[in-house]
């Protein structure tokens, strides 16, 4: 079964943000957003809800400090995962 993919337009929809949010999401995030043959970027439902989970984050006030959020932060907040110090 094929994944479904989405244009960049259709993810900011979903995610109800403009287009350069989510690329500026990905790059000071170092999120990983596939591409096609052409370099283009396509997302996955996936990234969708990652996008999601991190504009619910802003909206509750937290910020990104020094253009970073750190890897444990977003495996806590955004994945749900325990990271231990």
């Amino acid at each position: 079964m094929e994944k479904v993919r989405y244009m960049i337009s259709d993810a900011a929809a979903a995610v109800n943000v403009e287009t350069h949010v989510l690329r500026y999401w990905e790059d000071e995030l170092g999120l990983l957003v596939p591409r096609n043959e052409m370099g283009h970027r396509y997302y996955t439902r996936e990234n969708i809800q990652e996008f999601q989970k991190i504009k619910e984050l802003k909206e509750k006030g937290y910020i990104v400090v020094a253009g970073k959020i750190s890897t444990k932060f977003l495996a806590e907040k955004i994945y749900g995962m325990k990271v231990e110090d």
